[in-house]
């Protein structure tokens, strides 16, 4: 995608409507490039791509202790 496409939401991240329209940079205060204005909440944000995260880039994960006593069960709760 390049820098002057616009990514099209389908609905607000804030109030969840559809009735989005475009916004263009500079128009609101902070808003640099375009951006989406919601018509019901009447918030204006943008959508921005940071990247890809690949699977084998994440750090181990915590061991799975469920399958360590697989086939096993507690017994019945006796004395309370």
């Amino acid at each position: 995608m390049s820098e002057t496409a616009r990514a099209v939401p389908y609905c607000c991240p804030f109030c969840g409507e559809e009735d989005l329209r475009p916004v263009a940079g500079g128009s609101v205060e902070g808003l640099t490039r375009g951006g989406w204005h919601c018509r019901s909440c009447l918030r204006v944000f943008s959508l921005s791509f940071h990247g890809l995260h690949r699977p084998e880039q994440l750090e181990p994960s915590i061991p799975d202790t469920h399958s360590t006593h697989a086939g096993t069960s507690p017994g019945p709760r006796t004395g309370e």
